[in-house]
């Protein structure tokens, strides 16, 4: 079934938050002259499964089970993917903001910081929304504590998960590894670049 964000209602943001207070406290801003940019993991930055694929930029061993079983993890990263960091890394405070569950997402941004430290943040499912939806959703009212909503940035590849805070929202289209001359980041840094010089 597919769903549509028309066919139900979202409940009141007081209602899906869990420890907003924790979580606020925990998530200091780091950059107080910049714009917050949170970028989604899988499908944005790069493409990871847990099926082997030969043409994945590297494999890396992850953590499956709370008894410790482990599997391959093959991850291949969007063409620019790190001139795109280092460019915006001078510019935003980059925050990754995915549904994924921690124990996939923390090695694939360790993964991706391996060489030099780029997102400030790392928040995870524990930050989306699930009460009485289809699927997980994302809403930034936990970084809007000590942030701006105006001065947040919220790229994804799918308009529906941002329910709440669809004015923050940048579309870019979903990454498909075998496409070599992807330049979504490209159009997406030239994006971003325009946003950044009109708050300077």
């Amino acid at each position: 079934m597919v769903y549509k964000l028309e066919t139900f209602t979202f409940p009141t943001k007081s209602l899906y938050v869990k420890d907003l207070e924790f979580y606020s406290s925990t998530l200091a801003i780091t950059h107080l002259d910049r714009k917050t940019l949170c970028l989604e993991l899988q499908n944005v930055l790069a493409k990871f499964s847990i099926y082997a694929k030969p043409e994945a930029s590297e494999i890396i061993c992850i953590e499956t089970e709370e008894n410790s079983n482990t599997a391959e993890l093959s991850i291949g990263y969007r063409p620019y993917l790190f001139d795109f960091l280092n460019d915006m890394k001078s510019k935003y405070e980059l925050i990754v903001y995915t549904r994924l569950n921690w124990r996939f997402a923390k090695p694939v941004v360790d993964a991706i910081q391996r060489k030099k430290k780029y997102f400030s943040h790392v928040c995870c499912e524990e930050l989306c929304v699930f009460a009485n939806l289809p699927c997980a959703v994302k809403c930034i009212d936990f970084l809007c504590t000590n942030r701006t909503s105006s001065d947040i940035i919220v790229v994804d590849t799918q308009a529906a998960t941002l329910p709440f805070n669809r004015e923050n929202l940048v579309y870019v289209g979903s990454y498909e590894e075998r496409n070599s001359e992807d330049q979504e980041l490209i159009k997406l840094a030239k994006f971003l670049d325009v946003i950044y010089k009109k708050k300077m």
